[in-house]
């Protein structure tokens, strides 16, 4: 008998997730192209390869697959993050809370969005963040709602 229902196909599935982030990376680094022309314009390519959230600081009871993998999303990331710096590529790791997207209708349909971040405010502290000098680097992003976490 299995402590926890489902557990080994939950932990297959973060360690699919995460090889998917590694081949996308693999792919877009050689697009981010030759970083002295970057360089000459005062920017640098930027590199947010995983899709984070404050799961990946904060535990949800019931969400360890999802854990796992934003953990695993961090780690990763914050490797990356020093493997491409020689090059000039800033790697960003945004980890947001709630957000009101269309996701919650199949996560939580009844979920308090009113108390949820909008996307336009997430981006905009992403924007700001790329705006910055090229010998600046943001390298992580934490944003919630005012409110705090939500419970479910």
């Amino acid at each position: 008998m299995q402590p926890f229902p489902g557990l080994v196909h939950r932990a297959l599935g973060v360690v699919v997730g995460l090889h998917r982030q590694a081949v996308l990376i693999h792919g877009a680094v050689p697009l981010a192209g030759d970083v002295k022309d970057f360089a000459q314009r005062n920017v640098a390519p930027n590199l947010s390869p995983a899709r984070l959230s404050v799961a990946a600081e904060r535990i949800f009871v019931g969400s360890s697959a999802y854990n796992a993998s934003k953990h695993g999303a961090l780690g990763f990331t914050d490797t990356l993050r020093e493997e491409l710096r020689p090059k000039g590529i800033r790697v960003i790791a945004l980890l947001p809370g709630a957000t009101d997207t269309e996701i919650w209708q199949t996560l939580w349909p009844k979920a308090p969005r009113r108390k949820m971040m909008t996307a336009e405010s997430v981006a905009q502290i992403v924007i700001d963040a790329l705006r910055l000098p090229a010998n600046t680097t943001v390298e992580k992003i934490i944003i919630r709602p005012s409110l705090g976490t939500l419970e479910n």
